[in-house]
């Protein structure tokens, strides 16, 4: 949940510092520790997720009133309302016609995502804001990893690793490479220097979310 709030990662620089702290390993283990059916192995990401829609928006303002498809869960709907845009339940596999007909004005992915879609198409205008990184915990499920032997385990874990350390060596150079291929092609790219105002907008999704685990964002926070 950490790892999806609204502007907890300052940078991929940020995040990968994060991936190799005490505090990475622990939150890997949580699971395990309280139940759940599956061990965490190593994280990865997809890079910053932005917005891109069918109008220009250029500040935050341009968001207010907008129909916007987010995943439906709380985090990304309150992210919204602080914005002051309403969130359309859309299916991702619905999600080209549906900004193409206008059921939503407008969404959001990571760059390689809006690219490999081709939802350039159907909403060339893209807004980055970077209002939160595309996380990826790698994970074992019991039902799987149990049958296995320590030998075996290890191995799994030394596979995982190993992806972890080729992901941080490949995401920025892959969205880099789609940020200007999207921009060969025609798209609108405004950039938000500033994120103060974005900040103060999500205070409300971010606190709500943080409540009495106010120490654990802040080591976060302070890792950048």
């Amino acid at each position: 949940m950490f790892l999806t709030l609204p502007y907890v990662f300052s940078s991929e620089e940020h995040y990968w510092k994060f991936t190799k702290s005490d505090l990475a390993k622990e939150m890997l283990a949580e699971a395990k520790e309280v139940g759940q059916p599956w061990t965490g192995l190593a994280y990865g990401e997809e890079g910053f997720r932005h917005f891109f829609s069918k109008v220009d928006i250029k500040t935050i303002d341009d968001l207010k009133g907008l129909k916007i498809r987010v995943s439906d869960d709380p985090i990304m709907t309150g992210l919204l309302q602080g914005l002051g845009a309403a969130f359309t339940p859309v299916s991702f596999t619905e999600l080209y016609s549906a900004l193409q007909t206008g059921v939503v004005d407008c969404a959001e992915q990571p760059i390689t995502n809006y690219l490999s879609n081709s939802f350039q198409e159907v909403a060339p205008y893209m807004l980055r804001d970077g209002h939160t990184l595309g996380t990826i915990e790698l994970i074992a499920t019991d039902s799987c990893f149990d049958k296995l032997s320590d030998d075996q385990k290890a191995l799994v874990q030394q596979a995982a690793d190993y992806a972890m350390a080729e992901c941080e060596k490949s995401v920025i150079a892959r969205q880099e490479a789609a940020y200007n291929k999207l921009v060969e092609m025609g798209c609108t790219v405004n950039e938000v220097e500033d994120k103060t105002v974005w900040q103060e907008a999500t205070k409300a999704v971010l606190e709500a979310n943080i409540a009495g685990m106010e120490d654990i964002y802040e080591a976060i926070v302070a890792l950048q």
